[in-house]
């Protein structure tokens, strides 16, 4: 099954992600995107790809201990950003910033609960961020309107709120996109 381990957003966070995506698709008056459903919203921290259920049990295991005691991570949106440039994007999203160092024990903590349980980890550097959408033309470049909205920076009035839910989820990959199950979660208890 393909795996992945996730921070799940809270309401208030995920209100605002929605407003955000729903001014770039407004903007977005050629289809050029095809956009995330907000049911899909999530904090990717480690991606495992495809897994055997022994593997996940054990991976599911290392999880509960490791998660007893990372404290929970606050966050707030930045701005929007593209990979691999907004000029030429192929994927379009909006960052989140942590108060504090809370998000980056996190991610380090479940990458080490993944090892521990035999799996590879991702190494790359962790940026945190959230798909908005992807662009469908590889190396297209944006209709005026849209490029313009992603210049745009994004107002979040509200200090950074706490995140406590963790998920191990499985995604079931589709011609319409995917749909995640999550399979086991954890809640974060200890204060930053």
């Amino acid at each position: 099954m393909r795996l992945f381990v996730a921070l799940h957003l809270e309401p208030r966070v995920l209100a605002k992600v929605k407003e955000t995506q729903e001014h770039l698709r407004s903007a977005d008056t050629r289809d050029e995107v095809r956009w995330v459903g907000p049911h899909a919203f999530h904090l990717t921290l480690a991606f495992l790809g495809e897994v055997e259920e022994a593997p996940r049990l054990e991976l599911e295991q290392a999880l509960g201990v490791c998660l007893g005691s990372v404290p929970v991570p606050r966050l707030g949106l930045g701005d929007i950003g593209a990979f691999p440039s907004r000029g030429r994007p192929r994927v379009i999203w909006i960052g989140l910033h942590a108060a504090g160092r809370e998000l980056d024990v996190l991610a380090q903590a479940v990458r080490a609960a993944v090892r521990g349980a035999g799996l590879d980890a991702d190494d790359k550097r962790f940026k945190p961020h959230l798909t908005l959408g992807r662009v469908r033309a590889e190396g297209a470049r944006l209709a005026e309107p849209l490029r313009a909205a992603l210049s745009l920076p994004v107002s979040w009035a509200s200090p950074p709120v706490p995140h406590p839910w963790v998920g191990l989820v499985r995604s079931h990959l589709s011609p319409g996109g995917s749909r995640y199950e999550n399979l086991h979660e954890w809640r974060l208890q200890r204060s930053p």
